[in-house]
């Protein structure tokens, strides 16, 4: 992590400045990055929604309520899909709208924070870590500890290789819930580093052509990055969803 470098900086090449969106930068402060301002914006932003939607009705009308009723009811057939119990849907619909926000906001080019929050490791390590969390406690809470103790030996194994499996299963348990968190950041860090390769090229090489080819393929970078925003909030929840459930639901 190095100190943020402002636009014009006579030390920052203009390869440099066409990767810096990508980057984590402290702002005057050595513990406040871009991407802890827009972790803080993106939570804003849901809290500010959420606050404005009138409950009073119980038939969804406006845009932001169709749009919090639309989550709500896509998240909870996916939990239910999984055989867990409904009161885990605001948990999931607010992994996915954080995520989702988080993800959407990094594609705006703002000046000096911005930042696409899920492209930074310790940002989706942490969401990642809130998983495994909440899969530990839900083990615990509805099978107890030595119920929890069986999930990780599969039913029917001769004892001798009892031992075995469960160390293949335990270690397995933590594995699967680090990938969570690479599969997000490497996916979201992905498009910002091609299309500040892109752009990289024309202050490289000083060349019109270069910039002729390099901005549409930029833009069609970012087009396929909004997908993507969608697509990984979309597999953060399900994958999250399927880990809870099968602490849960073993059996499903």
């Amino acid at each position: 992590m190095r100190p943020f470098l402002a636009e014009g900086d006579p030390n920052q090449t203009q390869v440099e400045y066409a990767f810096d969106h990508a980057l984590v930068h402290n702002l005057g402060h050595p513990f406040v990055t871009n991407a802890m301002v827009m972790i803080a914006v993106a939570a804003v932003l849901i809290l500010f929604v959420t606050a404005i939607i009138d409950r009073r009705s119980l038939v969804p009308h406006g845009l932001f309520r169709n749009a919090m009723e639309s989550v709500a009811l896509f998240i909870r057939n996916m939990t239910r899909d999984a055989h867990l119990p409904d009161k885990f849907v605001p948990l999931f619909a607010t992994f996915f709208l954080f995520i989702l926000t988080m993800n959407l906001l990094g594609m705006i080019p703002i000046p000096t924070i911005g930042h696409t929050a899920t492209s930074t490791v310790w940002v989706a390590a942490a969401l990642a870590s809130t998983v495994l969390l909440v899969s530990v406690v839900s083990g615990f809470v509805y099978h107890g500890a030595g119920g929890v103790l069986k999930l990780f030996v599969p039913s029917g194994l001769p004892a001798a290789l009892a031992p075995l499996l469960f160390a293949l299963e335990f270690i397995g348990f933590f594995i699967k819930h680090g990938v969570l968190a690479v599969r997000l950041f490497a996916n979201m860090l992905a498009g910002h580093l091609v299309i500040g390769a892109f752009l990289g090229l024309i202050g490289d090489m000083g060349s019109y052509g270069m910039a002729a080819l390099s901005v549409p393929l930029s833009l069609f970078v970012s087009c396929l990055e909004l997908l993507v925003a969608f697509l990984q909030a979309y597999v953060f929840t399900l994958l999250a969803v399927l880990f809870v459930g099968g602490m849960v639901h073993p059996d499903h």
